[in-house]
Protein backbone atom coordinates (compact mmCIF):
# COMPACT_ATOMS: atom_id res chain seq x y z
CA UNK A 1 0.00 0.00 0.00
CA UNK A 2 2.55 2.13 1.28
CA UNK A 3 5.03 1.64 -2.08
CA UNK A 4 1.73 2.20 -4.32
CA UNK A 5 1.14 5.79 -2.37
CA UNK A 6 4.72 6.81 -3.08
CA UNK A 7 4.25 6.00 -6.80
CA UNK A 8 1.20 8.39 -7.04
CA UNK A 9 3.20 11.12 -5.46
CA UNK A 10 5.81 10.78 -7.66
CA UNK A 11 3.67 10.77 -10.48
CA UNK A 12 1.77 13.88 -9.16
CA UNK A 13 4.82 15.42 -8.66
CA UNK A 14 6.32 15.06 -12.39
CA UNK A 15 2.94 16.07 -13.46
CA UNK A 16 3.37 19.36 -12.17
CA UNK A 17 6.76 20.44 -13.05
CA UNK A 18 5.42 19.32 -16.79
CA UNK A 19 2.83 22.02 -16.70
CA UNK A 20 4.83 24.22 -14.61
CA UNK A 21 4.65 27.12 -17.01
CA UNK A 22 1.21 25.88 -18.25
CA UNK A 23 -0.85 28.18 -15.77
CA UNK A 24 -2.86 25.67 -14.94
CA UNK A 25 -3.85 23.96 -11.29
CA UNK A 26 -2.25 20.75 -12.29
CA UNK A 27 0.02 17.94 -10.60
CA UNK A 28 0.30 17.96 -6.71
CA UNK A 29 0.19 21.66 -6.99
CA UNK A 30 -3.23 21.83 -8.41
CA UNK A 31 -5.16 19.21 -5.77
CA UNK A 32 -3.54 21.98 -3.37
CA UNK A 33 -5.93 24.14 -4.70
CA UNK A 34 -2.42 26.57 -5.44
CA UNK A 35 -2.38 28.16 -9.43
CA UNK A 36 1.01 28.37 -11.10
CA UNK A 37 2.04 31.56 -12.31
CA UNK A 38 4.75 31.21 -14.81
CA UNK A 39 8.27 33.12 -14.03
CA UNK A 40 9.81 35.21 -16.47
CA UNK A 41 13.23 36.25 -15.51
CA UNK A 42 14.47 39.14 -17.54
CA UNK A 43 17.95 39.67 -18.30
CA UNK A 44 19.28 42.31 -16.38
CA UNK A 45 19.50 46.20 -18.57
CA UNK A 46 22.66 46.47 -20.03
CA UNK A 47 24.60 50.30 -19.09
CA UNK A 48 24.75 52.68 -22.00
CA UNK A 49 28.60 52.71 -22.95
CA UNK A 50 29.75 55.93 -21.26
CA UNK A 51 30.63 58.74 -24.17
CA UNK A 52 34.24 59.33 -25.22
CA UNK A 53 35.52 62.73 -24.81
CA UNK A 54 35.07 63.46 -28.49
CA UNK A 55 31.64 62.02 -28.17
CA UNK A 56 30.47 64.48 -25.30
CA UNK A 57 32.29 67.12 -27.22
CA UNK A 58 30.10 66.20 -30.35
CA UNK A 59 27.07 65.95 -28.25
CA UNK A 60 27.24 68.78 -26.68
CA UNK A 61 27.22 70.96 -29.46
CA UNK A 62 24.53 68.72 -31.45
CA UNK A 63 22.25 69.37 -28.19
CA UNK A 64 22.88 73.48 -27.97
CA UNK A 65 22.55 74.29 -31.56
CA UNK A 66 19.46 71.95 -32.35
CA UNK A 67 17.06 74.58 -32.45
CA UNK A 68 18.96 76.46 -35.78
CA UNK A 69 18.05 74.64 -38.21
CA UNK A 70 21.05 74.51 -39.61
CA UNK A 71 23.50 71.54 -40.17
CA UNK A 72 26.37 71.93 -37.83
CA UNK A 73 29.87 70.48 -37.80
CA UNK A 74 32.68 70.20 -35.23
CA UNK A 75 36.42 69.94 -35.68
CA UNK A 76 38.20 68.92 -32.79
CA UNK A 77 41.53 71.14 -33.46
CA UNK A 78 44.03 69.16 -30.77
CA UNK A 79 42.47 65.39 -31.11
CA UNK A 80 45.47 63.96 -29.67
CA UNK A 81 45.40 65.82 -26.41
CA UNK A 82 41.75 63.62 -26.04
CA UNK A 83 43.11 60.82 -27.11
CA UNK A 84 45.97 60.43 -23.83
CA UNK A 85 42.89 61.51 -21.53
CA UNK A 86 42.13 58.33 -18.77
CA UNK A 87 38.63 56.82 -19.81
CA UNK A 88 35.73 59.08 -17.40
CA UNK A 89 33.10 56.20 -15.88
CA UNK A 90 30.47 59.20 -16.74
CA UNK A 91 29.81 61.39 -19.69
CA UNK A 92 32.87 64.57 -19.53
CA UNK A 93 31.03 67.31 -18.64
CA UNK A 94 31.46 70.15 -21.12
CA UNK A 95 30.94 73.87 -20.89
CA UNK A 96 31.03 77.15 -22.88
CA UNK A 97 33.08 79.99 -21.60
CA UNK A 98 31.28 83.21 -20.08
CA UNK A 99 31.05 85.37 -23.31
CA UNK A 100 31.46 83.26 -26.11
CA UNK A 101 29.05 81.61 -28.41
CA UNK A 102 29.05 78.23 -30.07
CA UNK A 103 30.45 79.10 -33.38
CA UNK A 104 33.51 79.62 -35.32
CA UNK A 105 37.13 79.02 -33.61
CA UNK A 106 36.75 78.40 -29.60
CA UNK A 107 37.75 75.92 -26.64
CA UNK A 108 35.57 73.98 -24.75
CA UNK A 109 36.07 73.18 -21.20
CA UNK A 110 36.10 69.43 -20.66
CA UNK A 111 36.37 68.09 -17.40
CA UNK A 112 36.00 64.55 -15.61
CA UNK A 113 35.56 64.26 -11.96
CA UNK A 114 35.01 60.50 -11.58
CA UNK A 115 37.81 58.93 -13.98
CA UNK A 116 38.51 55.31 -14.22
CA UNK A 117 42.29 55.77 -13.00
CA UNK A 118 43.91 58.41 -11.15
CA UNK A 119 43.07 62.35 -10.58
CA UNK A 120 40.04 64.19 -11.99
CA UNK A 121 41.17 66.16 -15.02
CA UNK A 122 39.79 69.43 -16.96
CA UNK A 123 41.11 70.32 -20.21
CA UNK A 124 40.31 73.46 -22.04
CA UNK A 125 40.30 72.17 -26.24
CA UNK A 126 40.15 74.16 -28.76
CA UNK A 127 37.63 73.54 -31.67
CA UNK A 128 35.68 74.53 -34.71
CA UNK A 129 32.44 75.21 -35.28
CA UNK A 130 30.65 75.47 -38.53
CA UNK A 131 27.05 76.17 -39.28
CA UNK A 132 25.37 76.10 -42.97
CA UNK A 133 22.07 77.50 -42.44
CA UNK A 134 18.89 79.71 -44.25
CA UNK A 135 19.37 82.83 -42.36
CA UNK A 136 18.37 86.63 -43.49
CA UNK A 137 20.39 89.93 -43.92
CA UNK A 138 19.15 93.11 -44.81
CA UNK A 139 18.50 93.96 -48.53
CA UNK A 140 19.09 98.16 -47.92
CA UNK A 141 19.80 100.12 -45.21
CA UNK A 142 17.23 99.32 -42.63
CA UNK A 143 16.73 103.04 -39.99
CA UNK A 144 16.80 103.42 -36.53
CA UNK A 145 13.23 102.76 -35.38
CA UNK A 146 12.12 101.30 -39.09
CA UNK A 147 9.78 98.54 -38.45
CA UNK A 148 10.72 95.58 -40.73
CA UNK A 149 8.75 94.67 -43.58
CA UNK A 150 9.53 92.00 -46.50
CA UNK A 151 11.11 94.66 -48.74
CA UNK A 152 13.67 95.18 -46.62
CA UNK A 153 15.26 91.43 -46.34
CA UNK A 154 16.38 88.60 -48.36
CA UNK A 155 17.41 85.37 -47.54
CA UNK A 156 20.88 83.99 -47.94
CA UNK A 157 22.37 80.05 -47.38
CA UNK A 158 25.51 79.70 -46.06
CA UNK A 159 27.61 79.87 -43.79
CA UNK A 160 27.04 81.74 -40.42
CA UNK A 161 29.46 82.87 -38.29
CA UNK A 162 27.43 83.28 -35.30
CA UNK A 163 24.50 81.06 -33.68
CA UNK A 164 21.97 83.97 -32.77
CA UNK A 165 20.92 84.48 -36.57
CA UNK A 166 17.37 84.79 -37.61
CA UNK A 167 15.70 81.81 -40.25
CA UNK A 168 12.30 82.21 -39.40
CA UNK A 169 10.30 85.48 -40.97
CA UNK A 170 8.00 85.67 -38.11
CA UNK A 171 10.91 86.27 -35.50
CA UNK A 172 11.53 88.87 -37.44
CA UNK A 173 8.91 91.29 -39.71
CA UNK A 174 6.74 93.54 -38.10
CA UNK A 175 9.38 94.10 -35.25
CA UNK A 176 11.40 97.39 -34.94
CA UNK A 177 14.86 98.23 -35.58
CA UNK A 178 16.84 99.21 -32.65
CA UNK A 179 19.42 100.55 -34.38
CA UNK A 180 20.68 101.23 -37.82
CA UNK A 181 21.10 98.11 -39.80
CA UNK A 182 23.72 97.96 -43.10
CA UNK A 183 23.28 96.43 -46.39
CA UNK A 184 24.19 92.64 -45.78
CA UNK A 185 24.03 92.65 -42.05
CA UNK A 186 23.15 89.23 -40.91
CA UNK A 187 18.96 90.01 -39.11
CA UNK A 188 19.57 89.05 -35.14
CA UNK A 189 17.22 89.24 -32.42
CA UNK A 190 19.03 91.83 -30.45
CA UNK A 191 18.69 94.39 -33.15
CA UNK A 192 14.89 94.24 -33.25
CA UNK A 193 12.74 94.87 -30.76
CA UNK A 194 8.37 94.65 -30.73
CA UNK A 195 6.54 97.74 -31.97
CA UNK A 196 6.42 99.82 -28.64
CA UNK A 197 2.92 100.49 -27.31
CA UNK A 198 3.54 102.69 -25.05
CA UNK A 199 6.74 105.55 -25.13
CA UNK A 200 8.81 107.44 -22.56
CA UNK A 201 6.82 110.70 -22.15
CA UNK A 202 3.76 109.61 -23.04
CA UNK A 203 0.20 110.12 -21.26
CA UNK A 204 -1.07 106.71 -20.63
CA UNK A 205 -4.24 105.25 -19.54
CA UNK A 206 -3.49 103.88 -15.57
CA UNK A 207 -6.36 100.72 -14.97
CA UNK A 208 -6.12 99.23 -11.30
CA UNK A 209 -8.71 96.16 -11.15
CA UNK A 210 -9.62 94.15 -8.30
CA UNK A 211 -12.59 92.59 -7.01
CA UNK A 212 -16.03 94.76 -7.44
CA UNK A 213 -13.97 97.81 -8.78
CA UNK A 214 -12.30 99.18 -11.66
CA UNK A 215 -10.42 102.68 -11.19
CA UNK A 216 -8.68 104.33 -13.78
CA UNK A 217 -6.50 107.77 -14.10
CA UNK A 218 -3.51 109.23 -15.97
CA UNK A 219 -0.51 109.23 -15.76
CA UNK A 220 3.15 109.58 -17.75
CA UNK A 221 5.07 106.69 -18.97
CA UNK A 222 8.73 106.45 -17.99
CA UNK A 223 10.18 104.16 -20.31
CA UNK A 224 9.18 102.12 -23.72
CA UNK A 225 7.21 98.89 -23.80
CA UNK A 226 5.71 96.30 -26.03
CA UNK A 227 2.24 94.56 -24.92
CA UNK A 228 2.75 92.66 -22.78
CA UNK A 229 6.17 94.07 -21.06
CA UNK A 230 6.20 96.16 -18.04
CA UNK A 231 6.46 99.91 -17.43
CA UNK A 232 6.91 102.31 -14.87
CA UNK A 233 4.49 105.23 -15.14
CA UNK A 234 4.60 108.73 -12.87
CA UNK A 235 1.00 109.28 -11.28
CA UNK A 236 -0.38 112.86 -11.35
CA UNK A 237 0.15 113.13 -7.57
CA UNK A 238 4.31 111.91 -8.26
CA UNK A 239 4.04 108.65 -7.42
CA UNK A 240 5.92 105.80 -9.32
CA UNK A 241 3.53 102.41 -10.17
CA UNK A 242 4.49 99.84 -12.17
CA UNK A 243 1.86 98.04 -14.39
CA UNK A 244 1.63 95.74 -17.61
CA UNK A 245 0.73 97.23 -21.04
CA UNK A 246 -2.29 96.30 -22.63
CA UNK A 247 -4.06 97.48 -25.88
CA UNK A 248 -1.98 100.69 -24.73
CA UNK A 249 -3.38 100.68 -21.27
CA UNK A 250 -1.14 100.04 -18.18
CA UNK A 251 -2.66 97.71 -15.90
CA UNK A 252 -1.34 97.94 -12.29
CA UNK A 253 -2.00 95.08 -9.89
CA UNK A 254 -4.37 97.08 -6.62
Amino acid sequence: MMKKLHSTLSWLASSGRQHLFSGKRVGLWGLLGVPLVALVWAAPPQALPVPTPTQALQQFVQVQTASLGGQVSVQILDPAALAELPACTQSPEVSVPPGRRLAGRLSLALRCDQPRAGAPWSLMVPVDIRILAHYWVARQMIPFDHVITPQDVVERTGEVTRPDFLSDPKDFLGKVARQGIAPGQLLRQDLLHEVFQVRQGQTVTIQVQGNGFDVSSEGQAMGNAAEGQSVQVRTVSGRLVTGIVKEGRVLVAP
